[in-house]
């Protein structure tokens, strides 16, 4: 039966489930174990029927917001080098996206020394300025 006032389907719900916590998760617990292979089982098929090109893709648009497509034109606006000034590795689709680590997007594509640096530097950005200063 639906309560006009929310606070009290909350509370009555709330209350419901302190009754019966134990009893939730242990047949969650249960339920978990007893199906963990079907569910990796399905997990593994559904991720590795995909291509390399795929997966990419989706990692690109989960944790950055782009494309690989958009990602192939920054490379190609970067002329297939590194995004860094004054470094001429060739870069390709596998090559690390540099990005902000606040607002998550992506500022250009580097090699995977200058990567590494840049991350070096942006962990430890106050003490490098203080060394220099």
């Amino acid at each position: 039966m639906p309560y006009k006032d929310k606070g009290v389907a909350k509370t009555k719900a709330h209350d419901y489930y302190l009754k019966n916590r134990d009893t939730k998760i242990s047949y969650a617990k249960k339920s978990y174990v007893d199906n963990r292979a079907l569910r990796l089982q399905q997990v593994k098929a559904n991720w590795f029927s995909k291509t390399f090109e795929e997966r990419q893709s989706v990692h690109l648009k989960k944790r950055y917001g782009i494309t690989l497509d958009q990602k192939k034109e920054l490379i190609r606006q970067q002329g297939h080098e590194c995004g860094m000034p004054d470094c001429v590795r060739h870069v390709d689709t596998s090559s690390p996206l540099d990005h902000d680590h606040k607002t998550g997007k992506a500022r250009s594509v580097l090699c995977q020394k200058c990567n590494i640096q840049v991350g070096i530097f942006e962990a430890r950005r106050v003490a490098f300025e203080t060394y220099v200063a």
